[in-house]
């Protein structure tokens, strides 16, 4: 019984590795007030999650896709983020964009994230 959970385990660890590295997010950095750009790149019939995180005193109000891509799918993920998935067999470029607001320091903004993706 002990063998066959530390496999399973092992399996489970070995699913998520694969999992991660079928998306690539290139590190950057949200400022309220301001437009971010973001880079990903994504193996094809994958998908790729962005998400911002809340300075102190910050927290995210909505969320939504401002600008859709070309080539797949956008959606939100909750208040603070997006997710992108390539259309089936398709290789290439595409970018998309999505708008957050916010209330930072007591005060209400929106920022938009402008996504670059690369799909391999």
């Amino acid at each position: 019984m002990l063998r066959l959970l530390l496999a399973g385990a092992v399996a489970l660890l070995l699913l998520s590795s694969q999992a991660e590295a079928a998306c690539e997010v290139t590190p950057f950095r949200f400022l309220p007030g301001s437009d971010s750009d973001v880079v990903l790149t994504v193996t094809a019939g994958s998908r790729c999650n962005v998400t911002i995180r809340a300075a102190a005193r910050t927290s995210f109000n909505s969320n939504k896709i401002s600008s859709p891509p070309a080539n797949g799918l956008a959606r939100t993920n909750g208040t603070a983020g997006a997710s992108y998935q390539p259309r089936a067999g398709f290789k290439g470029s595409d970018a998309f964009a999505f708008t957050v607001c916010y209330t930072s320091l007591g005060r209400p903004g929106c920022s938009t994230l402008r996504v670059r993706v690369t799909i391999q």
